[in-house]
């Protein structure tokens, strides 16, 4: 598979209304991390407004975007940057 094709972003973005705790259960459930690293990706979003999912194929991309999106956090798509 090409890089290009592997040039696909989820960007999740902060969600000042939802509890910490969930934000990282949702980041711990659909990417398959643990703790500290599911926090570090919370507190990105909440410094920086969003954090990137990269490196995925359209279709991957996509489907993170559900999944976050099935947990009520806001994402979008983007193509590489």
């Amino acid at each position: 598979m090409s890089e290009a094709a592997l040039d696909w972003i989820v960007r999740v973005h902060d969600d000042p209304i939802t509890l910490r705790v969930y934000v990282d259960h949702v980041i711990e459930k659909v990417l398959g991390c643990r703790g500290e690293e599911a926090q570090s990706f919370t507190r990105e979003a909440q410094a920086e407004g969003h954090f990137d999912v990269r490196k995925r194929t359209q279709d991957e991309a996509e489907e993170f975007a559900e999944l976050f999106q099935s947990y009520g956090l806001r994402t979008t798509i983007v193509r590489g940057v």
